[in-house]
């Protein structure tokens, strides 16, 4: 969604406005759709919908309005892959300590413990959750399950993807590929990805690194499958 679309409060609700002659003109009965229940717009007070449910609107940042002062914050409407859920936020950035069960700020930059982090655009430093999907990484990041579109640091989980790995993978399950977070980001060149390492159990990539596991595949790989060891330069 474009920038230029505005988000204000109307009771309980919310409503979608565009000021884009670009966009055909919305009407506020069409746009309605719950949002927030809290008067205050807080990071973790955020409401699901389905990807699929008509009263959602395209991902994009959203200019809002939401206390008594009327002083502006910034929602991003944020797709969750695989779960195929959209999420709105508030938009704002964290240098620090970053605490809570849902972190979903677009930049963190120092330590961030939650139960789910998903999709901060950039996060450096330190990160511990559950379930972790985001941008661009660099610093160390542990969690069960989860990755980054570009990763140039160490990602420790059972489950462990990213597209372009020019650091660590560490898991059960590690894959660097191709359209492996589609849903993220556009497609990217092989030549475009980095050098990485792959260590866990099962090992898949399709671009240039190195595996440790009991299987490793690369189909750009001399030999592609390999158990133990493989390496693709």
């Amino acid at each position: 969604m474009p920038e230029s679309w505005l988000l204000v409060e109307k009771s309980d609700k919310c409503v979608v406005t565009p000021e884009s002659p670009e966009i055909p003109e919305a009407s506020p009965e069409k746009n309605d759709f719950q949002l927030i229940s809290n008067d205050n717009l807080f990071a973790e007070n955020v409401d699901f919908f389905p990807a699929d449910d008509p009263e959602r609107d395209v991902p994009g940042v959203l200019p809002a309005q939401s206390d008594e002062k009327k002083s502006p914050v910034y929602l991003q409407l944020q797709y969750i892959p695989f779960l195929d859920y959209y999420v709105y936020s508030k938009e704002e950035n964290v240098t620090g300590l970053a605490f809570g069960y849902h972190l979903p700020q677009r930049e963190i930059n120092g330590v961030s413990v939650a139960l789910l982090q998903l999709f901060n655009n950039e996060k450096n430093g330190f990160s511990v959750s559950l379930i972790d999907l985001c941008g661009n990484f660099c610093g160390m990041s542990m969690f069960l399950a989860g990755g980054a579109v570009n990763n140039d640091g160490c990602l420790v989980g059972l489950w462990n993807v990213t597209e372009n790995n020019r650091g660590v993978q560490i898991g059960i399950f590690n894959q660097a590929a191709a359209k492996a977070m589609e849903n993220f980001s556009p497609d990217m060149e092989i030549s475009e990805r980095g050098f990485g390492v792959q260590a866990g159990l099962i090992n898949y990539s399709d671009s240039p690194g190195i595996q440790f596991g009991l299987w490793n595949s690369n189909p750009n790989s001399l030999i592609p499958h390999f158990p133990i060891f493989n390496i693709c330069l």
